[in-house]
């Protein structure tokens, strides 16, 4: 069986490999961790690439137990390897902080394991906005974290992947959370405690979700994941009272967002809620008969992405008092109206795109004063031939 192994990345590749002159620096490696290319010293920062560099060229060819030394994220992949077969199939990711320092350690340790020949593809992924530079910051990046698991990870399982979460290395704010993480998504996680040489593996446990809250008020958590593409879009706290905090991140009297733990527990529960062929009682959207005959004629991914954009849409036009110029503003929805298509008694048809569509579906729907009928949906041709 193959692994794809996820390892947190951090900054024991610099520490480590720092010449005696320059261990001093080891402080403000530590201050600026969390700063951008635009924000570390300019001279920190090239001390930074040269040390990388040159810890690339000296393990060039080096043997397992030097190349241990160099990064607890190095030492946890190649301590795995002598326990487990490796296979030319092994997928690894180094999830790197979306910071300055972050990347090159990321990519001087993607550099070591290519020349080691660490079997397969080594990819580094950096949710954007990752940093542990303050609590916004580190939930917001974790909740990217998190969608690319939902993204990812169950193809891969689909295809007799075992997945790992090595997390020797990088942050501890941010390993505590992935321990919890990787209760759902891996199927071990493994660890080096310190500088010990002991492998030290906790096997994902088979735990069950309760998701009868999202399975029996579907609309509102739909909504609530499209505000992360509503800008400035938030809901009234009122209509989420019996959901638990712990899910839910507001200011003041407004929600906002998912909490990370939130959004962990509806990554686990949406697919197969948006996959449903019924049409959920989103705010300001009405439907056509038609339009739910096209929607459950449609295949699952269809309905997935449907589902997706119409929460969207409904947020936008709670927003903006539904008015639909927003709606056309969005050039990821491009909404605009058919020329010469109307209805029976003459008002205008208009139609959008799937968000980011890839696919080309379309909705074709009429405006009303409190929002949109939606009247077809199908692919581009067949809704504009008959919308």
């Amino acid at each position: 069986m193959p692994f794809f192994i996820a390892s947190t990345v951090g900054t024991s590749l610099l520490t480590n490999l720092l010449r005696e002159d320059e261990s001093g620096r080891i402080g403000d490696i530590y201050d600026h961790a969390n700063d951008s290319e635009e924000e570390i010293p300019e001279e920190l920062y090239q001390m930074a690439e040269e040390t990388v560099k040159r810890a690339v060229e000296d393990l060039r060819g080096a043997d397992a137990k030097s190349i241990r030394k160099a990064s607890a994220e190095l030492n946890g992949i190649l301590s795995f390897y002598e326990q487990e077969p490796m296979s030319g199939r092994d997928q690894h990711r180094l999830i790197a902080t979306d910071t300055a320092l972050g990347q090159l350690t990321a990519e001087g340790t993607k550099e070591i394991l290519e020349d080691w020949g660490a079997g397969g593809a080594v990819q580094v992924h950096t949710p954007k906005g990752l940093t542990t530079k303050n609590t916004n910051s580190l939930r917001d990046g974790v909740k990217r974290f998190l969608d690319w698991c939902e993204q990812t990870l169950p193809e891969y399982r689909e295809n007799e992947y075992e997945v790992v979460f090595n997390l020797t290395g990088g942050f501890k704010s941010l390993q505590g959370i992935l321990n919890t993480v990787g209760t759902f998504y891996a199927d071990r996680m493994i660890y080096i405690f310190q500088a010990g040489p002991e492998l030290i593996t906790i096997p994902g446990l088979p735990v069950r979700l309760d998701t009868d809250l999202f399975e029996n008020t579907p609309a509102r958590f739909l909504r609530l994941e499209a505000l992360d593409r509503v800008p400035e879009g938030t809901l009234p706290k009122a209509q989420y009272e019996d959901v638990p905090e712990a899910l839910i991140d507001e200011v003041e009297e407004r929600v906002y967002s998912f909490s990370e733990w939130g959004k962990l527990l509806w990554n686990r529960a949406r697919r197969s809620i948006l996959e449903q062929e019924k049409c959920f009682d989103l705010a300001r959207l009405r439907y056509d008969e038609r339009f739910r005959s096209d929607v459950g004629a449609a295949d699952p991914d269809s309905r997935r992405r449907l589902h997706e954009t119409l929460a969207i849409v409904s947020v936008m036009l709670e927003v903006h008092g539904g008015d639909t110029a927003p709606l056309k503003e969005s050039g990821s929805l491009q909404y605009k109206n058919y020329e010469g298509k109307t209805t029976e008694k003459g008002n205008p048809i208009g139609h959008f795109q799937l968000y980011e569509d890839r696919e080309g579906e379309r909705v074709s729907c009429q405006a009303k004063e409190e929002g949109l009928l939606l009247r077809r949906f199908g692919r581009h041709d067949a809704v504009n031939n008959a919308p």
